[in-house]
């Protein structure tokens, strides 16, 4: 990306920035191309001789490790297509930066330069990380002899959370080369890069030095929540629960550890119990049903809360009575008095 996670996201579909040439609705993606597990698209650009080209693949690496190539910007020539320099200008903070990228052309034809500003964004409705690439003037890098300004190049990665050690990441291209070159002759070449980026970054980051990117670390912890957050939806709790486990480290490593798959579903109920048995919420519930002079022995013992929240059973009855205490301000008797002898048993 050109930076910025993992994170995370993710888990559906894309959002591709394209140059602003018209108000009008983009042309649809056209597949051209599906091999090797990368599928290819183009795209026609309203006012732009030039068409977008786009492609997809899945990654068996999380999106912390496909963030830290994107950051690595130095390392660009090494597996993007026709990058033989690329450099950081200005940096605004660990995902935002300016860029200065020359790009490879066939001989005769001059090579390309630009300067490129780089934004992420993480949407919070998808968890989707969006990284774009797009020309932008600068008076401090002035053109240089024996290369072309490019006068425009928008680039977009974006990453999407499929589970825990899966990512789904597409580059997207449109460019206006510059120069006199015929259009067909440039798009026959552009049209692969894609495609050859992400082939190449199918190895690239399996090095460890990106492969040791962690989650949970300062630079991946917003968008591991954001997407963490979004997968919790899907257990029917509520933004209150969701706040509290989010706000809880231990919890957030466990649950991101996991996965979101079917098979890690009991694993992580079991996690969401053991944190619903910690709120003020759980007090409450305890407390209609006379039962809270047992909350302050169960809270001092942290074995018993692990067992307990590893007891299908009990971590059944005690989500059942959470989803319906935080919908309607009830809870089930019958079942939290099942909960409570189990607790009582326990100590």
């Amino acid at each position: 990306m050109v930076k910025a996670f993992m994170v995370s996201a993710a888990l559906c579909g894309f959002v591709f920035i394209l140059p602003a040439y018209s108000a009008t609705a983009p042309e649809p993606w056209e597949l051209i191309r599906d091999t090797d597990g990368i599928s290819t698209y183009t795209q026609s650009v309203e006012g732009s001789d030039y068409d977008a080209f786009k492609a997809v693949t899945t990654l068996p690496v999380n999106m912390a490790q496909v963030g830290a190539v994107f950051r690595d910007i130095a390392a660009y020539p090494q597996w993007m297509a026709n990058v033989s320099e690329a450099v950081i200008l200005k940096r605004y903070n660990e995902n935002d930066m300016d860029l200065y990228f020359v790009l490879n052309f066939p001989w005769p034809t001059h090579d390309r330069d630009t300067v490129l500003a780089s934004r992420t964004t993480v949407d919070p409705v998808t968890g989707r990380v969006n990284i774009v690439t797009t020309d932008i003037p600068d008076a401090n890098v002035p053109e240089k002899e024996g290369l072309v300004r490019i006068p425009r190049l928008v680039q977009t990665f974006t990453m999407d959370y499929v589970d825990v050690n899966l990512t789904e990441v597409s580059y997207s291209v449109h460019m206006n080369a510059g120069g006199k070159l015929p259009v067909a002759a440039v798009q026959m070449d552009l049209k692969k890069a894609p495609s050859k980026s992400l082939n190449n970054l199918k190895t690239f980051v399996l090095q460890d030095t990106y492969m040791a990117a962690d989650p949970m670390d300062d630079v991946n912890i917003g968008i591991t929540k954001t997407i963490l957050g979004l997968n919790l939806k899907k257990y029917n709790i509520n933004d209150t629960l969701i706040k509290r486990i989010l706000d809880d480290r231990d919890a957030i490593a466990r649950l991101v550890a996991n996965g979101h798959s079917p098979e890690s579903r009991k694993k992580n109920i079991a996690i969401i119990a053991g944190v619903y048995l910690r709120t003020p919420e759980f007090a409450a519930l305890m407390d209609k049903i006379d039962a809270a002079g047992l909350l302050p022995r169960l809270m001092a013992n942290d074995v018993l809360l692990d067992q307990l929240s590893q007891n299908p059973m009990f971590t059944d009855i005690i989500m059942t009575s959470a989803m319906k205490g935080y919908r309607d301000g009830g809870t089930d008797g019958d079942a939290m008095a099942q909960a409570l002898h189990m607790i009582r048993d326990g100590l």
